[in-house]
């Protein structure tokens, strides 16, 4: 009888990791069986082995059983499967790296159904150990009362009437990554499920969870410089200029002139597009994308992100003014007063919009008449 080969494939990601984690690098494991394809991380160069195996190991067995079922359907079961994963890495001043771990599969699942799944995890690189949501709390049962009232009224602002929002509860406040950003908290199978039928994921910045975070010394989240995420700093003016420059905005994959096709398969639309001055506006289903629009002029590429829920390095929506963005990042080479009905045409609220330029891209921050930041707007220069 012939049987087909699994190919195991090594190959080094391209993630350059912030001091505190020097020399440390993640390796993609990638295994395929006609078509299908099972991938899943592992890392490398660290100076403790031990932790470096006891990681490994863990993140090997949680991947486990995705192998299992790629090799049944080598042997004939069948079906199809695609696994893949995310990673977040928080370097900390103590030595405790956080490193996030998010395991992502779609077809046929362990168990034999069809379907989606999602496996978060997150670990201490000091010493191997499991990180629950939990921990990042103060009080985790606080925690998940608030996180399901501030949950329910978002969903009841922001998603479709057709959304069923029974299984919101309870929170999964244990399945929990953490991300340079803030947090993502995912349903298990059988919990809430976004109407594209996957898995819901929900995510907090850092700053919108402020009050409730265990930042002391000693907790998982307290060297990882989250303070220092929730108020401009001397580098927020260099990290946004960077940022800008490069086409992007913190914590999102999309970029100017990059592919709409794509990421609408990666995220799943949540509404379908909407008009927008000079093209569309384009929301995706993904949580991260909560309060950010992809602009289309086009409708093949992004050519703007448009954002109401922002920490731009310090820098947040709803919260920052426009002294502390100018401390950050100087004069503005030029700014618009927007009335109710100009603001009214890009969802916006009347008030100010400085324009900063780096490159051939444009930022704009949106003030509203209060003198708070109210949207941050990148866009290709006119």
């Amino acid at each position: 009888m012939r049987r087909t080969l699994t190919i195991i494939i090594l190959c080094v990601m391209a993630a350059v990791f912030p001091a505190g984690a020097e020399g440390v690098s993640l390796e993609a494991v990638t295994a395929e069986q006609g078509g299908n394809r099972v991938s899943y991380p592992q890392l490398s160069g660290m100076g403790n082995a031990f932790v470096q195996d006891s990681v490994n190991a863990q993140i090997r067995e949680k991947a486990q059983p995705y192998l299992d079922t790629l090799a049944a359907l080598g042997a004939g079961l069948g079906g199809s499967l695609q696994a893949g994963y995310e990673t977040w890495l928080l370097p900390s001043a103590t030595g405790h790296d956080l490193l996030g771990v998010l395991l992502f599969a779609q077809g046929k699942l362990p168990g034999g159904r069809n379907g989606h799944q999602l496996v978060p995890m997150a670990f201490d690189l000091a010493n191997a150990q499991a990180v629950a949501g939990e921990d990042f709390f103060m009080d985790a049962a606080q925690a998940q009362a608030k996180l399901e009232e501030i949950t329910d009224a978002m969903l009841s602002d922001s998603h479709s009437n057709y959304l069923d929002v029974s299984a919101l509860a309870p929170f999964p406040v244990g399945r929990a990554v953490p991300t340079g950003e803030g947090i993502l908290f995912y349903y298990p199978e059988g919990g809430m499920t976004w109407l594209s039928g996957k898995s819901a994921s929900v995510f907090y910045l850092y700053h919108e969870l402020a009050p409730l975070l265990n930042l002391d010394e000693g907790s998982p989240l307290g060297g990882a410089g989250i303070q220092g995420k929730l108020r401009p700093s001397p580098e927020s003016g260099r990290l946004i200029g960077e940022t800008a420059l490069a086409g992007r905005l913190p914590g999102l994959d999309a970029a100017l002139g990059g592919g709409l096709g794509a990421l609408i398969e990666t995220h799943s639309l949540l509404y379908d597009p909407e008009g927008f001055p000079g093209g569309e506006k384009i929301q995706l289903e993904d949580d991260r994308y909560r309060g950010t629009a992809l602009i289309t002029a086009d409708g093949q590429t992004v050519s703007g992100l448009l954002s109401r829920r922002m920490n731009l390095f310090g820098l947040t929506t709803g919260a920052s003014s426009r002294a502390e963005a100018r401390q950050a990042l100087g004069e503005p080479a030029g700014t618009l007063p927007m009335d109710e009905a100009a603001a009214g045409l890009y969802g916006l609220g009347a008030g100010e919009m400085d324009t900063y330029r780096f490159g051939d891209n444009d930022l704009r921050l949106v003030f509203g008449q209060d003198g708070i930041l109210d949207a941050v707007w990148l866009s290709r220069a006119e």
